[in-house]
């Protein structure tokens, strides 16, 4: 049995670039606050998509902050007295503050990939896994969820992800819960499973694309499975009664 090549260390400025695969790498930065980066991508990384991410990273701290737009959402990271802060307004808002810089310099490289490359929801949740960005939304206040069927609330308790809806229209299951909740017959709040979906919860609010159609994401399947649970819970507690 042969012994394994070391992986490839490359250089570009200051950066060093450990080629981990083909669609892999970790991109590491010397200096005060050190900064150490595993990119996950859906495709093999060419060295001009690397070298334009890492010209994004150097300019974003160069700049203090940076801004996108991706679909229906505009997103926008700041430096302000040594801290980071990231907000969305759009499709979907919410607003992180506190972030250190590898954290920022997470979101801007995920994003920057996000925007060009469009990545399928199972590669990206794949990156958000890899980068540790969870952590950094977990954290979050609320964020408000919009689309033209509905309107609805989404808060971290630990990590567990819970979703209130505000408005709904009769394409959505949320009417639903609206109704029961009116009714007394459920709270208004659902949570879904901490052990799932929380990367596609984070892959969506980055993808900025308003929800034309719940029927399909996971954590809605979830929620509809938790809704039926709830009414033959209640049903049944009645019937007893």
């Amino acid at each position: 049995m042969g012994v394994p090549r070391p992986l490839p260390v490359l250089r570009y400025g200051d950066w060093e670039i450990k080629v981990l695969d083909e669609d892999t790498v970790r991109l590491s930065l010397s200096g005060e606050e050190p900064i150490d980066i595993v990119w996950h991508s859906d495709h093999d990384i060419e060295v001009r998509e690397l070298v334009f991410c890492l010209d994004t990273l150097n300019r974003t701290m160069h700049e203090g902050g940076f801004s996108w737009c991706v679909e229906d959402t505009y997103y926008e990271l700041t430096r302000t007295d040594g801290e980071w802060s990231f907000r969305a307004e759009g499709a979907f808002s919410f607003r992180l503050d506190g972030l250190t810089t590898q954290q920022a310099l997470s979101l801007a490289l995920l994003m920057t990939y996000i925007k060009e490359s469009s990545p399928l929801g199972s590669e990206l949740c794949e990156s958000i896994r890899m980068m540790g960005i969870l952590p950094v939304f977990r954290r979050a206040g609320e964020v408000k969820l919009r689309s033209k069927h509905f309107e609805a609330v989404m808060t971290w308790s630990g990590n567990k992800a819970r979703i209130t809806p505000l408005r709904a229209d009769p394409k959505s299951d949320f009417l639903t819960v609206i109704s029961l909740a009116d009714a007394g017959l459920m709270e208004r709040e659902v949570e879904l499973e901490p052990e799932e979906g929380e990367e596609e919860i984070v892959a969506m609010l980055l993808s900025g694309e308003a929800l034309e159609d719940e029927k399909d994401w996971k954590p809605f399947i979830r929620m509809r499975r938790e809704l039926a649970r709830l009414l033959i819970t209640a049903a049944t507690t009645r019937l007893r009664g």
